[in-house]
């Protein structure tokens, strides 16, 4: 009966849809908008019903349903039998499609009155794409079919899916941050058939653009750790197919929210601007396509199935559309008689990290177009990426520490003197790490890395004694919630600053090896020395574990259980690291094997140095960026006075000094 229910309310979701898709184009056209809301409404009910049946079914193992046969099972423990919505397919786009009714009357309750003219075509779009969702869901994804006869167990998720909670945290928090970008999307369609690409539209779509932003950052550290804590190899990034199309929105989000300060204080790029918001949201529907085609190979992507050819097909149409509409109904850029220092590093900003972007989707779909080519079956490694992406980062690493500190008009001496210290911290690290010999691409990551962090930070606190010496705590602190955007935004540049250190550090400091141990031998390795003191085998929620009992001292001490986990109905054991971590660095143990006739176990070890900074550094950079998107004060809206006009005929807005 609950799949029965849960079909229903799909099917409900799908005709709301459709008709909230009617009345929005007929509000388009003067007719009242209430009825389009009213039904969205309607469609995001349905969908929280049918995901509410899919977890009852997936707690109470009802095996009868196809979904719940395809990846329950009674001994999956309940963190990971509720997070299964999300572990496979099916599950995956009924969780996409609850989330896009989610912000879609989000988006219905929460623009303000100056928008409301972008509301109908906005709500039509996400209203057809919730259709599209929806369809599949009653279509070639149905993940409601009953099975007969009914299973007494199924085989569970993934084995890698159920051995880490963050399992239950990164994919929620991905598609997220996939689904919000379609806001700013449908915000910007709406701008251009409308001919209203002004200040409110910008302002609009900057706001609905730092969520998702937010959510992608904690999502690709959330999947960083997730691989490094789960997958045993000792490593945070992969380039990995479905890594690598999750980072490309973010790049070109990122890039957006930067050049949108350039249109808000210049009145320029604004056609530039509509162009990114436009990919970053195709960006997200061709990392749907490569996740649920089977088009290429990831330890992170689903099966192939029958709904590729759906998505592709709307990925061709969004672009195709986009492009048409760009080209009939984008207006004339306006005319700047100079751009000026920080927009013209801000437009390089822009090209780096299109650039990278762009860089990234070619090594990632060169495989596909060579097997078209007929030059069979290829990939792409992280050499060409460390190659490739390197300088690029590189560059931009650098242009972080530089752009905070740039003023808008020309360049003056007090830019050159908010340069020396930071200029100077970068120089003489990459002194002591010439002298040391260290390798060239060591030497020029780090020191940009620390003039990034140390020019970022030296920022901020100009900015946080600009807040008023000598006024009262109130006034301090209502200065610094009126320039929480700015100050956002240097947090999150400390943030990527350290993350990017962090990556420098790890990439040339990380020590390896493999060993072979007795119980009851050691082995030195760095500061540490590991003693081997028993294996044993551990039964738990159906599943078995051959658990290595290291002892570490030297620096410190601690027990290390490192383990082989072997799931039922599967042939394969999954490694499960074990990590001391301390501030300054991880110890990594992974058992690769255990001898079952002496008992000799083999270990593969690795030193990490910083590694609990990167973490760190991405959970500073979202928090910026949560700084930065916290609504006004609309209790103390100050009527603005009229500003100069800027250059190009452009005044700076609110935006631009820290309001909204």
């Amino acid at each position: 009966m609950i799949g029965v229910a849960g079909l229903a309310l799909t099917v409900v979701a799908f005709g709301a849809s459709l008709f909230a898709c009617g009345q929005a184009l007929r509000a388009a056209r003067g007719a009242p908008l209430a009825p389009a809301i009213l039904l969205v409404r309607g469609a995001f009910a349905a969908l929280l019903g049918a995901a509410a049946c899919m977890e009852v079914a997936l707690v109470t193992h009802d095996f009868s349903v196809a979904y719940v046969a395809e990846v329950g099972s009674r001994e999956t423990p309940l963190l990971y039998t509720m997070a299964s919505l999300w572990a496979a397919l099916e599950g995956s786009i009924l969780l996409w499609a609850l989330m896009l009714g989610g912000v879609t009357v989000l988006l219905t309750a929460r623009i303000g009155v100056r928008d409301r003219s972008l509301l109908p075509v906005s709500v039509a779009i996400l209203a057809a794409l919730l259709a599209f969702f929806s369809f599949i869901l009653v279509g070639p994804g149905n993940p409601w079919g009953r099975v007969d006869p009914v299973p007494a167990d199924g085989p569970g998720p993934n084995p890698l899916l159920q051995n880490h909670p963050l399992m239950a945290i990164h994919p929620p928090l991905l598609y997220l941050g996939f689904v919000g970008l379609a806001v700013p999307f449908a915000l910007t369609v709406a701008a251009l058939w409308r001919g209203e690409l002004d200040r409110d539209w910008l302002r609009a779509t900057r706001r609905w653009t730092l969520g998702p932003w937010i959510s992608l950052t904690l999502a690709l550290i959330a999947g960083a750790w997730w691989s490094y804590a789960v997958l045993g190899w000792g490593g945070y990034w992969a380039w990995d197919p479905v890594e690598n199309v999750a980072l490309l929105p973010w790049l070109t989000a990122t890039a957006f929210l930067h050049s949108a300060m350039a249109q808000e204080r210049r009145g320029s790029l604004g056609g530039w601007n509509v162009v990114l918001v436009v990919a970053s949201f195709a960006l997200t529907l061709l990392a749907t396509l490569v996740t649920r085609s089977g088009i290429l190979t990831s330890v992170h992507a689903f099966t192939q199935s029958a709904i590729g050819p759906l998505f592709l097909a709307l990925f061709a149409l969004v672009l195709v559309g986009s492009l048409t509409l760009i080209v009939l109904r984008l207006p004339p850029g306006r005319a700047v008689d100079r751009l000026g220092t920080r927009p013209a590093a801000l437009l390089l900003n822009n090209l780096l990290l299109v650039a990278l972007a762009g860089s990234v989707l070619l090594g990632t779909l060169f495989p596909l177009f060579a097997e078209a080519l007929g030059a069979g079956q290829l990939s792409v490694g992280a050499p060409y990426f460390e190659r490739v992406v390197g300088p690029l980062a590189l560059a931009l690493v650098v242009l972080l520490g530089v752009g905070p500190s740039l003023p808008w008009g020309a360049w003056s001496a007090g830019s050159r003197r908010r340069l020396l210290l930071p200029v100077a911290i970068g120089g003489a690290i990459a002194l002591a790490l010439a002298a040391s010999d260290a390798r060239p691409e060591a030497v020029a990551g780090t020191a940009a890395a620390a003039f990034a962090l140390a020019g970022t930070a030296s920022s901020m606190l100009r900015h946080l004694r600009g807040l008023g010496a000598g006024t009262d705590q109130v006034s301090r602190g209502r200065r610094l919630w009126e320039r929480r955007r700015s100050i956002g935004g240097l947090v999150a540049h400390v943030g990527v600053a350290l993350v990017a250190l962090v990556v420098v550090a790890e990439g040339v400091g990380n020590r390896t090896a493999t060993v072979t141990l007795r119980p009851g031998t050691s082995t030195e390795f760095g500061p540490y020395t590991l003693t081997f003191e028993a294996s044993q085998q551990q039964s738990s929620a159906g599943r078995s574990r051959l658990v290595a009992e290291i002892r570490v001292s030297g620096a410190g001490a601690a027990m290390l259980a490192p383990s082989l986990t072997l799931f039922p109905n599967t042939s394969e054991a999954i490694a499960s690291p074990a990590v001391d971590s301390t501030v300054t660095g991880d110890l990594y143990l992974t058992l690769a094997n255990v001898d079952s006739g002496t008992g000799d176990a083999t270990f593969r070890i690795g030193l990490h140095p910083w590694m609990s900074w990167l973490w760190a550094g991405g959970g500073v950079a979202a928090a910026g960026g949560l700084l930065a998107w916290l609504p006004p004060d609309r209790r103390r809206r100050p009527q603005a006075a009229a500003a100069p006009a800027m250059p190009g005929g452009s005044r700076p807005s609110a935006l631009a000094g820290g309001g909204d």
